[in-house]
């Protein structure tokens, strides 16, 4: 990222991730980057705080409470106000029933 660029110009990634050591690790490299990186504990909280400013990129883990990321990435599919928005999904859970939960979608 060019260092003449300002802040508003900066790529904003929207991390969805409900462990806190994994938004930290995740911050931290994106910041690195030079990247503009906001976070959402659960799916709802992903859905508001998209309702009020949509990023570039949203990384969206699977298995959230509330809505899980699947569901998230629907709604922002099914936004015209969100067309632009790029979603990357993930799992960091290394559970069986998790991945089942995800091949079921």
């Amino acid at each position: 990222m060019n260092e003449e660029q300002t802040t508003s110009q900066q790529p904003r990634i929207l991390i969805v991730e409900d462990d806190p050591k994994n938004v930290e690790l995740m911050e931290a490299q994106l910041h690195g980057e030079g990247y503009s990186v906001d976070s959402a504990r659960d799916g709802e909280e992903a859905l508001r705080r998209l309702s009020q400013a949509a990023p570039d990129l949203v990384l969206l883990d699977i298995m959230l409470p509330k809505k899980n990321g699947f569901e998230v990435c629907k709604k922002i599919k099914s936004d015209a106000a969100m067309k632009g928005v790029h979603c990357s999904l993930g799992i960091s859970n290394s559970e069986p029933k998790a991945a089942y939960f995800c091949t079921d979608q």
